[in-house]
């Protein structure tokens, strides 16, 4: 749940900045194509009587592929400050705070 919600802060500062909050759907919508994508391939895998290791040796070469292609995609980043060097940590407002205390009682609660 950190992961998420700090992941979305930092692609959301950069969809800003390049003047695409359009794509912030596509952010979420990874998500559930990775939902979908591993249902599917471990599912073909029990079809096929597939054993546990055989499940996480292509759950480890999807997600490897996945990774390629976000590298691919993502090319070279500017920094969404605008700012050679990096960029601060938290915002100055408590809303990713508040952010991050929901996400992080919901993941507790699961």
């Amino acid at each position: 749940a950190f992961v998420m919600v700090f992941m979305a802060s930092i692609v959301f500062s950069h969809l800003a900045v390049a003047g695409r909050r359009d794509l912030q759907a596509l952010h979420f919508g990874g998500v559930g194509l990775g939902i979908a994508v591993s249902s599917a391939l471990l599912a073909i895998l029990v079809t096929d009587h597939a054993g546990w290791a055989a499940g996480w040796l292509w759950s480890g070469t999807l997600s490897a592929v996945g990774l390629l292609i976000v590298a691919l995609l993502a090319g070279s980043a500017t920094p969404a400050n605008g700012v050679d060097g990096p960029e601060p940590v938290l915002p100055k407002d408590r809303s990713l705070a508040k952010m991050i205390v929901a996400y992080g009682l919901f993941g507790f609660g699961y």
